[in-house]
């Protein structure tokens, strides 16, 4: 069995030779959505100076999935995105990754400069993370 060989910096990699029709037909279906949640995330990472997979997850309700492949296409094809060296515990309690921009402008020649998102950054605990619940006005 022979698979074809793909482009390594293909914007909208094919779901795979060997995969079932059903992830063809998945990747197919979120093809229109892939560039604005990119986008998104680029944003979020940005407007919150790094963020963990999961701090982009919770801000934009997404998908771990989804939020991890877009940070993936930062770094890999966009390289906009690099791991910042420092890292953050998640809700569950382990280390993750804060991805930061790679330079100041977080731009390369092959993407459009996405829109900032309102500043809705949830309030972090005494340690990075995120807080679990809201805190309280007196």
């Amino acid at each position: 069995m022979t698979l074809e060989q793909t482009d390594l910096f293909e914007l909208n990699p094919p779901a795979g030779a060997i995969h079932p029709d059903t992830s063809h037909q998945a990747a197919e279906s979120m093809k229109p959505f892939v560039k604005p949640i990119r986008q998104k995330v680029f944003s979020v990472i940005a407007g919150m100076n790094g963020a963990t997979c999961e701090e982009v997850e919770l801000h934009l309700g997404i998908k771990s999935g989804c939020a991890s492949a877009r940070i993936n296409e930062l770094v890999n094809t966009y390289r906009v995105v690099r791991d910042g060296g420092k890292r953050r515990k998640t809700t569950s309690g382990r280390n993750a990754i804060i991805w930061i921009l790679t330079n100041k402008e977080g731009l390369s020649a092959t993407m459009e400069k996405p829109k900032r998102v309102k500043d809705e950054r949830r309030p972090l605990d005494n340690q990075g993370a995120p807080a679990t619940h809201a805190p309280t006005t007196k």
